[in-house]
């Protein structure tokens, strides 16, 4: 039996561990045997609030029993990575205090604890998005891969860059424990999507970030602009605030510039377009409304580490997308 720990802290996200628990209980149906052993986990025995006021309560200290895994979920506030110690510090230090048999899968912002606890020293790992830089900093001793949604070691900890990134844990551990015709089984059974194939940088502008929404505004505005007419200025006039409103609003969600910001939204654009079509490079800057393909070139080396060229090379897979997928672009 596989004995599994969600992990609850404040301000924590659930819904990520209720589907997770969902999964497990499903497997455990359909196997007609209790594979999975699952338990509320947390630093006290005691009701914890998480996101959005949402009251759960913990069975067991996390360190009481020994788990096989803890699906540690992200958090939803400030992601200030210079204040975890002062924010989640007990947590942090729990997390190090976790035996090496106990693996931590961990997902969103959650990466970011699962970071700071140092188990992620000298091992490949990924975090979402917009947290790249400050991750980079903050910890770095741990190898960053960010162009991945999973990183999943099978004798080790497991990191995912989504805030669905409990569908890949679920996935791998499902690929890991039993054949693969289980796991696909338990997807039908629940309509599940397979996880996303691991080539865009910012998994589809994660639920987090669009959940809020300024971000879904100038997420919204910035899609359907040319690349030529965005700027700080017209995006703070279409939202009706002031460039220096905008830019401390921009600046307490996420931590970054707004022009940084509206560079990310279009270059996750361009990395869409590039994996799930076959429009040349040309093509596809001229389509996102660069004047300057140079320009549309310089930007996307810089923010995604590769070429234009070399992003498709490496993660373009014919084989694995249907028309339904490349039709859902547009």
């Amino acid at each position: 039996m596989v004995r599994i720990g969600l992990l609850l802290y404040p301000h924590c996200m659930p819904a990520g561990l209720f589907y997770f628990l969902d999964l497990l209980e499903t497997v455990n149906s359909l196997l007609s045997k209790p594979v999975f052993e699952v338990s509320w986990v947390g630093l006290e025995k005691t009701e914890v609030t998480c996101a959005h006021n949402i009251k759960l309560t913990v069975d067991n200290i996390i360190n009481d029993y020994q788990y096989d895994g803890i699906l540690l979920p992200g958090f939803w506030g400030s992601t200030d990575l210079h204040c975890l110690p002062i924010t989640y510090g007990r947590l942090i230090n729990e997390l190090k205090e976790l035996p090496t048999e106990t693996k931590v899968w961990s997902y969103c912002t959650g990466v970011a604890l699962h970071a700071e606890s140092e188990r992620l020293n000298n091992t490949k790992a990924t975090i979402t998005w917009w947290l790249n830089e400050q991750a980079a900093v903050r910890f770095p001793k741990v190898k960053w891969n960010n162009h991945l949604a999973c990183i999943y070691h099978a004798d080790g900890d497991t990191t995912t860059s989504g805030a669905n990134g409990y569908l890949h844990i679920f996935h791998n551990l499902m690929q890991h424990n039993f054949e693969e015709s289980v796991a696909r089984d338990v997807f039908k059974f629940l309509v599940l999507p397979r996880p996303h194939l691991d080539y865009l940088p910012f998994r589809h502008l994660d639920l987090v970030y669009l959940d809020e929404p300024l971000l879904k505004k100038i997420f919204h505005w910035v899609d359907k602009t040319p690349a030529s007419q965005l700027s700080v200025s017209n995006l703070a006039d279409h939202l009706c605030l002031t460039e220096r409103t905008l830019a401390r609003r921009v600046k307490a969600l996420l931590n970054m510039t707004v022009l940084k910001l509206i560079e990310q939204i279009k270059i996750n654009r361009a990395c869409e377009l590039l994996v799930l079509t076959s429009q040349t490079v040309n093509v596809v800057s001229d389509n996102l409304g660069y004047n300057d393909d140079s320009q549309f070139r310089r930007t996307f080396k810089r923010i995604t580490g590769l070429t234009p060229k070399e992003y498709r090379s490496q993660f373009k897979d014919h084989d694995e997308l249907s028309e339904k997928q490349r039709d859902m672009l547009y």
